[in-house]
């Protein structure tokens, strides 16, 4: 079965955030994502492990 695949504002309405928010994760590469045409895709796996990260306790740590 194949993953989903969320686009930027679809990912960002999922999580109420601004859609800044995710491209800046991206482009950090805290966020992986694949570029289909001139956007960007970001699978539910690469969203799982982002979302991991951000609750980890050291990534707390070091925002601080």
């Amino acid at each position: 079965m194949l993953e989903r695949h969320y686009t930027t504002r679809e990912l960002a309405e999922l999580l109420h955030v601004n859609p800044e928010t995710v491209r800046r994760a991206a482009r950090r590469g805290d966020l992986r994502s694949i570029r289909v045409g001139l956007e960007r895709r970001y699978s539910e796996s690469a969203v799982d492990a982002w979302l991991e990260l951000l609750a980890s306790p050291s990534k707390k740590r070091s925002a601080a």
